[in-house]
């Protein structure tokens, strides 16, 4: 489930959509009348409502490890649900692939019929898609057949949600085994979480209807290059550099901040001020992880700040400047 990637080639749909519209609405509101008159399935007999909070659709989705069908259903039956795709659409998707309970093409068709604050054009294709040959032996997802920017935004978000998760069980495992260094693991990953969330909010262009893509999209390569940062370290497999690489490379950052500043350029959204306010951001992210690996892996703090300050020069690069 990678949404990201498929949000341009949605948007190519749209135009073919809204002409066939026209000429779908009769055959989809015959649809609806005969799926109205289908009885209501039940869950899975024996189920309890999930105590507390839940969210179906990430619930539903998370495949690492995979939540059990009961889980999901207890979910969709919970009072109290954060709801990013509306609970009917889990819902359908359950009966629409016999997940946790007998497939029902027909109880599923009935729910997109009657589906709330949905696009309608969402939601035709959504029941065009139940009724196609494709629906008894493929997989069905509701996220495939949405095209409107914020329902593709949902969508993003629960994969990013459920990535940031297998992120943050990757992290923990390089917590540690010393309790006198929780404080300090403690603290980079406060510190690292500002960065990042500095980096993928104020550095990345917000202008246009896919900005949430894009700042989901920065927050996940930050991570993953966190996490990589991390693997070489602990296996000492990060590059060497000598005070003299680091003195070039602090140049040329400063050279890059001075050229930023100085310029009246503007990116989208992204102005001098915003770069400024990350890079303290930064600075302080590159003391606090320098800090700790010397501390608990022994690594030289002048070859890691010299790495990390060739990546911040990198980005710094990308800000073109007239």
């Amino acid at each position: 489930m990678n949404y990201a990637a498929r949000y341009t080639p949605l948007i190519l749909i749209v135009g073919a959509f809204l002409e066939a519209s026209a000429s779908a609405q009769k055959s989809v509101e015959q649809i609806c009348a005969e799926a109205n008159q289908t009885r209501d399935a039940s869950p899975p007999p024996g189920l309890k409502p999930l105590p507390g909070r839940c969210d179906p659709s990430k619930l539903y989705y998370q495949k690492d490890p995979e939540t059990p069908a009961q889980d999901v259903w207890a979910c969709v039956m919970s009072a109290e649900q954060d709801e990013r795709l509306p609970t009917d659409a889990v819902r359908l998707m359950l009966f629409a692939n016999g997940r946790g309970a007998p497939k029902n093409l027909a109880m599923a068709t009935k729910l997109a019929c009657n589906v709330k604050d949905v696009p309608e054009m969402e939601q035709k294709a959504v029941i065009k898609a139940l009724q196609s040959k494709d629906a008894t032996n493929k997989k069905f997802d509701w996220c495939d057949h949405m095209i409107t920017t914020p329902s593709v935004n949902v969508c993003v978000s629960i994969d990013a949600s459920l990535k940031l998760d297998r992120y943050q069980r990757r992290i923990s495992e390089f917590k540690p085994a010393d309790p006198k260094l929780h404080a300090a693991w403690d603290e980079l990953l406060r510190i690292t979480t500002e960065y990042i969330d500095a980096r993928s909010m104020d550095e990345i262009d917000l202008s246009g209807s896919g900005r949430a893509v894009f700042v989901m999209n920065e927050t996940d390569i930050q991570w993953r290059d966190f996490i990589d940062t991390l693997e070489k370290l602990a296996t000492g497999k990060a590059r060497t550099y000598s005070k003299k690489d680091l003195v070039q490379r602090s140049q040329r950052l400063q050279a890059e901040l001075k050229r930023i500043t100085a310029s009246k350029s503007e990116w989208g959204t992204v102005t001098p001020q915003n770069i400024i306010a990350t890079q303290k951001k930064w600075e302080l992210w590159r003391s606090a992880l320098t800090k700790f690996a010397a501390q608990t892996w022994k690594t030289d703090p002048v070859a890691l700040e010299c790495w990390m300050t060739i990546k911040r020069v990198n980005m710094l690069k990308n800000f073109k400047t007239f």
